[in-house]
């Protein structure tokens, strides 16, 4: 397994959907600012057959650094991916469900 770089998923997503790596580029970036701006306003963002993404909150709390000294560590927002269960499926076919053994027009 190896780290797929956002350039070679964007060249993937051209050759697949053959149009024009503008047209690609452009959609591609309109539509992950599109969620990353939803999760900002707190909501959840739901792709079906993929997965919902939510924005969950970590308190602040007392922590210790490296040097064993006691730090005060700020709220942070972090997002949590929840998996649909077609994509499991998909990920693991010997347990799919799905009747008509489709999950995406390939």
């Amino acid at each position: 397994m190896s780290k797929i770089p956002y350039s070679k998923l964007l060249k993937r997503v051209r050759k697949r959907a053959c149009y024009k790596q503008e047209i690609i580029d452009d959609v591609v970036n309109a539509f992950l600012k599109e969620v990353v701006q939803l999760l900002n306003e707190g909501n959840e963002v739901e792709i079906q057959r993929f997965g919902k993404f939510r924005v969950a909150i970590h308190a602040a709390r007392e922590g210790v650094n490296i040097h064993g000294e006691s730090i005060r560590k700020r709220e942070k927002r972090i997002i949590r991916f929840k998996n649909s269960h077609t994509l499991i499926a998909f990920l693991n076919p010997e347990v799919r469900t799905n009747h008509d053994g489709e999950y995406w027009n390939d």
